[in-house]
């Protein structure tokens, strides 16, 4: 469901709060995963978790989370569930499906 899908349809998720826990470095050429999946989802707020993997190892190099309002252009709260009932839907099966974790290749 593309962000600018939302935007059209007269939705915004500005960012009320951001963390991040840096836990091992990633170098250059380094090929990495980076994956985001919808924590919560109440009423007017959204909060978004992350994680960025080196796919090499399967060590992961950042953890994160934001948090979202669901505002109308004008910063408006509105209820996602009421305002757009079919993405809301699509959120809360997204949240039922199992995230798939990536591992490090095997060793020969």
């Amino acid at each position: 469901y593309p962000y600018s899908r939302m935007a059209q349809e007269g939705l915004w998720l500005p960012v009320a709060a951001v963390e991040c826990e840096y836990k091992k470095p990633a170098r250059y050429d380094d090929v990495l995963v980076i994956r985001s999946w919808v924590e919560k989802l109440k009423a007017a707020t959204i909060i978004m978790g992350y994680e960025i993997i080196n796919k090499e190892t399967g060590e992961t190099c950042v953890k994160g989370t934001s948090k979202h309002a669901i505002t109308t252009p004008k910063l408006v709260p509105v209820s996602l569930k009421k305002h757009n009932p079919e993405l809301y839907a699509l959120i809360l099966a997204a949240m039922e499906k199992p995230r798939t974790r990536v591992t490090a290749p095997a060793e020969n």
